[in-house]
C-alpha cells in the first residue's frame, strides 16, 4: 500500500470512513473484487455503501436480518420504484433505532470514479478496467458527430454570409466544412474521432 499521506482528498474520506465505522476489511475487500472478479465500479460503491449502512445500523443496537441492508438499501437509495409507504416504514424502523440517515448519507460514496481513485492511491491499482456499457460502436460515432458537424456548419455558414452581404469577404463563394478531429499527442498525429475509435 502507499504512503497514506500522499492522497486525494476521496480516498482520506474512505479511509476515515471505515476507520470511524469500524469496517477494518472492506477496503480490502473492494480491493481484491476489483482485480479478481467481474464487480463494476457501481457495484462496489454500492458494496461499500452498503457496509456503511449495516454498520450504523449494528452500532445503533439494530438486529439486522438476512437481505435486510439490502432492502434498506434499495428501498431508501436506489430503487425508484420502491412505494412511497414502503420508504416511510424503512426510514421509520431506522429513526426508531436512532440511527442518524443523515450522518449516513453523508458517508457514502456517491461517484465510482472515488473508488477508483481509492485504489490507485492506497493499491497502486495502475489500470482502468472496461466496465460494462463503457465501450462505443464506432458505426455510432458518425451518427452522434455528424449533426453535431452540420449544426456548427449552419452556423459558420451564416456567419461567412453575413460577412459577406455586409461586404467584409471579397466575394460569397464559400464552401463551410466542419469536422471534429483528435489529435493523438503520443504519436502526433491528427485524425478524425471515428477513426481512432476503429484503429
Amino acid at each position: 500500500m502507499k504512503d497514506p499521506g500522499k492522497s486525494r482528498g476521496p480516498k482520506k474520506k474512505m479511509r476515515r470512513v471505515s476507520e470511524a465505522r469500524e469496517l477494518s476489511s472492506i477496503c480490502d475487500t473492494i480491493h481484491q473484487e476489483w482485480i479478481n472478479t467481474d464487480a463494476t465500479l457501481k457495484e462496489l460503491r454500492d458494496k461499500f455503501n452498503k457496509a456503511v449502512l449495516e454498520a450504523a445500523m449494528e452500532q445503533n443496537g439494530m438486529n439486522v436480518t438476512p437481505g435486510e441492508v439490502e432492502y434498506t438499501y434499495s428501498a431508501l437509495f436506489k430503487d425508484k420504484e420502491t412505494s412511497i409507504t414502503d420508504k416511510k416504514e424503512v426510514k421509520m424502523r431506522l429513526e426508531e433505532s436512532e440511527v442518524n440517515i443523515s450522518s449516513v448519507t453523508d458517508d457514502f460514496i456517491n461517484s465510482p470514479q472515488t473508488i477508483l481513485n481509492y485504489l490507485r492511491d492506497e493499491y497502486d491499482v495502475d489500470r482502468v478496467r472496461k466496465q460494462p456499457g463503457d465501450e462505443i460502436d464506432p458505426d455510432q460515432v458518425d451518427n452522434y458527430i455528424k449533426p453535431l458537424n452540420r449544426r456548427y456548419e449552419n452556423v459558420v455558414s451564416s456567419m461567412v454570409e453575413r460577412l459577406s452581404t455586409s461586404g467584409q469577404l471579397e466575394h460569397d463563394n464559400f464552401d463551410v466544412t466542419v469536422e471534429c478531429v483528435v489529435t493523438d499527442k503520443e504519436n502526433n498525429e491528427t485524425r478524425p474521432l471515428s477513426d481512432l475509435i476503429a484503429q
